[in-house]
């Protein structure tokens, strides 16, 4: 799929056309269908990115790289690679590259599949934002809808509740949501180590 396809699937998505996504960015007539033959600026690509609330990585590449890999490395938990290709069923070196953001090609949908399934904290990073870190926008709001209608008994703290709502409610996952999620994460983990050395000494 090529820019302007991933442009085109945006707006029927959007229920708008180019013509009418050229006006509102200030873009002359027909220029997004005349980026297959000539490299567009980054500032246009940004500006479209920013139109349809994903990133310029997804436009250019089919999926966020960056964003994608930092979610895998949050689900993977610090376990070594070769541990979790294996329980996920994963190629070692796929994983590596998707960990590393050095996977050039959109990772495939059962890859995804597979991630999302073993994911441990998905009560803060929910299937809909890794699949819609991977690219995969229509999966991502089927996703979405499943996790949402299941009760979720892991969901005890107050912390938690808080990241559920405060992050499952965004639209668009960013880099800086992801330093984010690695940050409440750490806290998360910091109370609970606070609160079970409390246990111990009280």
């Amino acid at each position: 799929m090529e820019l302007t396809d991933r442009i085109q699937r945006l707006c029927e998505k959007k229920d708008t056309t180019f013509a009418e996504t050229e006006r509102k960015l200030g873009f002359g007539n027909g220029a997004i269908r005349r980026w297959d033959d000539y490299v567009p600026t980054v500032s246009k690509v940004q500006k479209v990115a920013d139109y349809f609330g994903v990133s310029v990585d997804y436009l250019l590449k089919g999926y966020d790289a960056a964003l994608f890999g930092g979610l895998v490395n949050i689900v993977r938990n610090g376990k070594p690679f070769e541990a979790f290709a294996e329980e996920t069923e994963i190629d070692v070196n796929e994983l590596f590259d998707i960990c590393k953001g050095l996977n050039l090609k959109q990772p495939s949908l059962a890859t995804v599949k597979k991630i999302a399934a073993y994911n441990p904290y998905d009560f803060i990073i929910s299937p809909k934002m890794l699949f819609q870190a991977a690219g995969y926008l229509d999966e991502a709001e089927y996703a979405a809808d499943v996790i949402m209608s299941m009760d979720r008994d892991l969901v005890t703290t107050k912390e938690e509740r808080e990241l559920v709502f405060r992050y499952r409610s965004l639209p668009q996952m960013s880099k800086q949501t992801v330093l984010n999620l690695i940050n409440s994460l750490e806290v998360i983990n910091k109370t609970q180590a606070e609160q079970s050395a409390e246990k111990e000494v009280g």
